[in-house]
């Protein structure tokens, strides 16, 4: 988030070639990372350099998770991610139209699989999400120990 011009610039160029089918970028903060306004203020207005795209953005420190993200977030239409992980909290808040969830595997980061009943907790949100008008965008990151394409299918065959 430290001088991102020429990192979003380079990020745009290699995703060109997906052109029209390119829906979400996916930006991370690690960790070790607590909230900095200043820096993240800096992000948001080098994002909008990329307008056709949206963007979400995945905090893994607590300290971020407060009001005056959220309002940075909505002001410059970037989409707060819901990251469920055994190893960091999850923040559930609602920044745009867009909710971007991040399923790393609740019990083992990574390697966990879901179970049916954490899958119809997790369907059940994004329904609620559906009917708010909101899009909601799931990916499993759970690979480890294979689950991650199961749990992303039995999640699809829960939503219909």
């Amino acid at each position: 988030m430290a001088e991102p011009e020429q990192p979003l610039q380079q990020s745009r160029e290699a995703a060109a070639g997906l052109g029209g089918k390119l829906a979400v970028v996916l930006w991370q903060t690690p960790r070790s990372l607590h909230k900095d306004m200043a820096r993240l203020q800096n992000f948001a207005h080098a994002l909008a350099a990329w307008p056709e795209v949206r963007h979400a953005l995945e905090f893994r420190h607590v300290s971020w998770f407060d009001d005056e993200v959220a309002v940075c977030l909505c002001t410059h239409r970037i989409a707060n991610c819901w990251s469920d992980a055994a190893d960091w909290p999850l923040w559930n808040a609602v920044t745009t139209d867009l909710v971007y969830l991040r399923l790393h595997g609740h019990a083992r980061t990574y390697a966990s699989a879901y179970d049916d009943g954490e899958l119809g907790d997790w369907a059940g949100k994004v329904r609620d999400l559906q009917a708010q008008g909101r899009d909601a965008h799931v990916y499993f990151d759970n690979t480890a120990a294979g689950a991650a394409l199961h749990n992303a299918l039995r999640l699809k065959e829960m939503l219909g």
